[in-house]
């Protein structure tokens, strides 16, 4: 769907204008056409934008696990690095779902 605005003279403002009102105008009368998403578009646009700021709570909180405790005991037990090891993966998989 296309919207025609008329820019105003001082070019601060746009008024809406149907295509008839368009098409009427002189060569002189600046045009803007401006493509207005479907609400489908609107839609999908949502659901990736709300994928993708869960996405990166989910890694901030992953993240947020990874304290100077959990350092220390992933340096000095086989648990504590395995349990390391797991949380990057975790945080691997959440990355990679912000690339698709």
């Amino acid at each position: 769907m296309i919207t025609i605005y008329k820019a105003t003279k001082d070019k601060t403002t746009a008024e809406f204008l149907t295509e008839a009102e368009a098409l009427a105008f002189s060569d002189n009368v600046v045009t803007v056409q401006k493509e207005i998403a479907s609400p489908e578009e609107i839609a999908a646009a949502e659901a990736a934008r709300t994928l993708k700021n869960e996405t990166l709570k989910n890694i901030d909180n992953l993240e947020g696990q990874i304290t100077p405790r959990r350092l220390r005991d992933a340096v000095l037990t086989s648990d504590g690095a395995t349990w390391l090891a797991d949380k990057e993966a975790e945080i691997l998989i959440e990355r990679s779902k912000l690339t698709n």
